[in-house]
């Protein structure tokens, strides 16, 4: 009704026609006509035409029907770009994405996947064009932040402008957005849980839990050690193995079940960042340990199903999800291209590491 409403005046406006005279034509009163406008009531179904006719619009246009169509089209179209970049099958989401911008060209939904998939084309350190990706991506962020006044978008693409502005080596630029964002602890999941109650406000903790763990995992584990300028490093090799089994004695903790979920990607590049740590000191007994550890994590994600429960006390009832890797590898494959790596040539002969490899060969798929 509301739609309709705002219609009816926005048509009656562009036709340079006051309420007073659209009651005339209509053979109502004005207060019906402020009420058609306002949603309160709706004109009866057989005046449509005649209001159609007098307004100088179709019945798609007036009845919004034309605007469904167009919706429930970039709804399925955003949903396949979203499986096609789960995919990785970058080319074809893109070329989707910018063929429905220059249909629909303000749709800054389309532009925050543009944004996202340019981000992820960018940190592809295989990518010879991550610089050119890096100043798509923030193109479509500024253009959302210049035009958009959805909140929640503008948020979003600052966190990928700073995030782009960093990788393209202008630091100061992405400190500058970064401290526009809001804090972790003002942010929506944590304020969220204390504005819910019953069933919403349980999902809503256990989202919160799980993204603090992820959190936790990048400032524990995948950014360590920091370099500082003098070339010198936040913690030693065995701090770093040390803070790496804080972390993965929190995941135990926490998943007394062990159904790890999406967790059996952080637990398995822990089990890699300590494998490189041992093998950088050669010590080939511990770097095998570790990485046939990573892969029983990386096989264990091979049988996840989005749906599945998990059973542990904290995530209770709230489903695995799905995740995909930043090249479109499964996780076996991904430990497969890590094990290439010349820092494990010491042991690149050995009949355990090579029973390894046949072992991950099998379950292996790979971006094509």
């Amino acid at each position: 009704m509301k739609e309709l409403g705002k219609n009816i005046a926005i048509y009656r406006k562009k036709a340079g026609i006051t309420q007073e005279h659209l009651a005339e034509l209509m053979h109502v009163s004005i207060s019906a006509i402020s009420q058609w406008e306002t949603g309160k009531t709706m004109p009866d179904i057989s005046a449509v035409p005649v209001l159609c006719h007098v307004l100088n619009v179709s019945a798609d246009e007036l009845l919004n029907i034309d605007q469904e169509k167009k919706e429930q089209e970039i709804s399925e179209i955003k949903k396949e770009a979203e499986q096609l970049i789960f995919r990785h099958h970058l080319s074809k989401a893109e070329k989707l994405l910018l063929g429905t911008l220059k249909r629909y060209p303000n749709r800054y939904d389309i532009m925050d996947l543009l944004m996202s998939l340019y981000q992820h084309k960018a940190n592809d350190d295989t990518n010879p064009n991550a610089e050119e990706d890096c100043k798509k991506a923030i193109h479509y962020g500024e253009k959302i932040l210049e035009e958009c006044t959805d909140e929640n978008a503008r948020i979003a693409a600052k966190q990928i402008i700073s995030m782009m502005y960093f990788r393209l080596g202008d630091e100061r630029k992405a400190n500058e957005i970064a401290w526009t964002l809001p804090s972790m602890f003002s942010g929506r999941e944590n304020i969220l849980c204390w504005v819910s109650s019953g069933k919403n406000r349980a999902e809503l903790t256990q989202n919160l839990a799980f993204q603090t763990l992820f959190l936790l995992y990048n400032s524990m584990v995948h950014n360590m050690p920091i370099v500082f300028p003098d070339g010198s490093l936040s913690m030693t090799d065995e701090e770093q193995l040390q803070v790496i089994g804080k972390y993965e004695g929190i995941i135990a903790l926490l998943f007394e079940n062990g159904d790890y979920g999406f967790f059996n990607t952080q637990l398995q590049g822990c089990s890699v960042f300590e494998a490189r740590i041992y093998a950088k000191h050669g010590d080939a007994d511990k770097t095998l340990e570790k990485l046939t550890k990573a892969a029983e994590y990386a096989e264990a994600t091979l049988g996840m199903e989005k749906t599945m429960k998990h059973t542990s006390i904290v995530f209770r009832g709230s489903s695995y999800g799905e995740f995909g890797t930043m090249n479109g590898n499964n996780m076996t494959a991904e430990l497969l291209k890590e094990m290439q790596k010349e820092e494990y040539g010491f042991i690149r002969e050995t009949a355990e590491f090579k029973v390894l490899e046949k072992r991950l060969e099998t379950t292996a798929v790979r971006n094509q």
